[in-house]
């Protein structure tokens, strides 16, 4: 013995499926989606972040450039290059995208730390790191120096 169908379901099921592209398209600039930061193309106001899609096959849209203008504390807050970012939409309009979140899991680029010579008193002492205005607290400076050598 066969189950009954359901013809109202089957017949529901059916419009949602034809309708689902459309109202997905529409509700997708409700959504915020996961972008990686491609390039930073300026460093004044406004800084224009370029972000490709990180799911290509799920987001609706491409490659975005999202413009990024001072907050109140006065200078917006950067992503680095290949960090992770959320992007959403300014009243769900696609024309106006925004980064609302940054993965903090994502490192900053890191300074150069090529080794510091200084010359003081006749000796020439080599640190291991570039050596900044403040002091790295807890490390005293004798142990960031590599090497001491007499000036000829």
């Amino acid at each position: 013995m066969t189950q009954p169908v359901d013809r109202l379901q089957g017949n529901l099921t059916a419009v949602l499926e034809l309708l689902m592209p459309r109202v997905m398209g529409q509700l997708a600039c409700f959504l915020q989606w996961e972008y990686r930061v491609a390039v930073v193309e300026s460093e004044v106001p406004p800084i224009v972040v370029s972000c490709v899609p990180v799911d290509v096959v799920r987001c609706p849209f491409g490659p975005l450039r999202v413009p990024m203008w001072p907050a109140a504390c006065g200078s917006p807050c950067v992503p680095a290059i290949g960090s992770l970012v959320v992007i959403g939409f300014h009243d769900g309009n696609p024309a106006k995208p925004a980064i609302v979140a940054v993965d903090p899991a994502v490192p900053a680029p890191v300074p150069d730390v090529s080794p510091f010579k200084l010359s003081i008193a006749g000796i020439l002492a080599t640190f291991g790191t570039a050596i900044s205005a403040a002091p790295v607290v807890g490390v005293p400076a004798a142990a960031m120096v590599t090497s001491l050598e007499p000036l000829l």
